[in-house]
């Protein structure tokens, strides 16, 4: 499944500017189990009962992944594992301060404690939420270093 997305991603990416990774992202490298459906997926707990069906996929963090890259923007829409991936990345963010777009619409507590994260690892982050729709789905928060010259004319390597 994550195969075929990337196989995908790479018909449009067109202008060259980005990379898919066959595996999801999280607090910590492995193996989980997620439950995959005709339109998202999510990380679900072993121990759940489910009727969907399982199927295991790799993570990593985004701080292994990216280590020797620099990063100006990261955006996070990954069906409620937005609080472990950023957990993954929080040396880039706190060495890097890289503009972030975090979905926070997942689970009322990730509304609170997304934020909260964000302002714990980089105090100096201006924090923004934004709502898109009339109904409960995308809401973003978005964390805006106070210093945006260290990201101007910055390529990635």
């Amino acid at each position: 499944m994550i195969q075929g997305t990337c196989v995908k991603s790479e018909k449009i990416n067109i202008m060259g500017k980005f990379v898919c990774y066959p595996y999801g992202l999280s607090d910590k490298s492995g193996t989980v189990a997620i439950v995959a459906g005709d339109r998202n997926s999510s990380i679900v707990e072993n121990n759940i009962n489910n009727m969907e069906e399982k199927v295991a996929a790799q993570v990593k963090t985004l701080d292994e992944v990216l280590s020797d890259k620099r990063v100006t923007f990261i955006k996070m829409d990954i069906e409620g594992a937005e609080l472990g991936a950023l957990k993954g990345a929080d040396k880039i963010i706190k060495t890097q301060k890289p503009i972030l777009a975090i979905c926070i619409y997942h689970s009322a507590s990730d509304m609170i404690n997304i934020p909260l994260y964000i302002k714990e690892i980089v105090p100096e982050y201006q924090i923004y939420i934004r709502h898109y729709k009339n109904e409960m789905f995308e809401t973003v928060c978005y964390a805006i270093p106070l210093n945006t010259k260290d990201l101007e004319g910055k390529e990635n390597e």
